[in-house]
């Protein structure tokens, strides 16, 4: 094959932001096979995601901007929707990329959670449930569901924690634009995002396993009661300051180097005073 060959071949970055999917489509892409029992994709090999990947970046509109363009990030989602057995699109839809500390993570819209948990939870009825209980500020939404093999539910938030759990107390902070963080339903609709508030946590709670690594929003806030590795306080002592500064091939300054030296001549000689 020649260099102009491939090069024309070779499919680029521009290529998935402007939509060319019919350069994004090979033989090998073909291959890709579509499920008809769970309505999402079936695949046989890595390959074959990542040709798939390739062509839901090419999206465009039907993709968040997080995901346009960008074949990793489809090939993410992907490999997540085969876990979770759901269309690759529709949990495209569900996430959003937040950035903490200048560092970007994807989080995932708030009605997520209760989605996977009636899906994925053996629980009675196939879905969560909701108490409310007070008023305004005071009110507290309780999310209850059984699982097969029991015959009580299981509650949270616990009766005795309520007072943590109100609305004033979950309703997360303001930016510096004086708007709430996280959704807009903390205003507009209250008691639905206390569901699902509550749904996600009743998830940890419940059936952390079904859930684990996947946050919403005000868990990945630095403002949110959630501390992760992102807010993690770093106690180890600080080595570089007490040995000084590092050279760039990685040994210790020249002043360092200097007292170790003289500790070594010190031990020498106090060897050779031994008797």
């Amino acid at each position: 094959m020649t260099e102009e060959k491939e090069t024309a071949e070779r499919v680029t970055r521009r290529d998935l932001v402007e939509g060319r999917i019919e350069k994004v489509v090979t033989d090998r892409t073909a291959l890709v096979e579509v499920s008809h029992i769970q309505g999402g994709l079936r695949f046989e090999n890595a390959e074959q995601i990542v040709d798939a990947a390739k062509v839901m970046a090419t999206a465009g509109s039907m993709l968040p901007p997080w995901l346009q363009g960008n074949v990793g990030g489809c090939w993410g989602i992907i490999l997540k929707s085969v876990e979770l057995q759901m269309s690759p699109m529709t949990l495209a839809s569900m996430t959003y990329e937040v950035e903490n500390r200048g560092v970007r993570q994807v989080a995932y819209m708030s009605n997520f959670f209760r989605t996977i948990i009636e899906q994925r939870a053996r629980i009675k009825e196939k879905r969560l449930h909701a108490r409310y209980e007070g008023s305004g500020d005071d009110m507290v939404c309780y999310v209850y569901a059984t699982f097969v093999g029991d015959t009580e539910p299981c509650e949270w938030p616990p009766r005795e924690a309520a007072a943590d759990y109100t609305l004033k107390k979950l309703r997360p902070g303001t930016n510096e634009r004086g708007q709430v963080r996280g959704s807009q339903l903390w205003v507009t609709k209250p008691a639905q995002q206390q569901f699902y508030a509550m749904s996600r946590d009743w998830g940890r709670v419940y059936c952390s396993a079904l859930l684990a690594g996947m946050y919403g929003a005000e868990e990945l806030d630095d403002s949110a009661q959630y501390q992760g590795p992102l807010n993690a306080k770093d106690v180890t002592p600080n080595l570089g300051a007490r040995l000084g500064a590092v050279a760039e091939d990685g040994f210790a300054a020249e002043q360092t180097i200097a007292g170790i030296d003289q500790a070594l001549e010190e031990a020498r000689g106090s060897i050779k005073e031994q008797p």
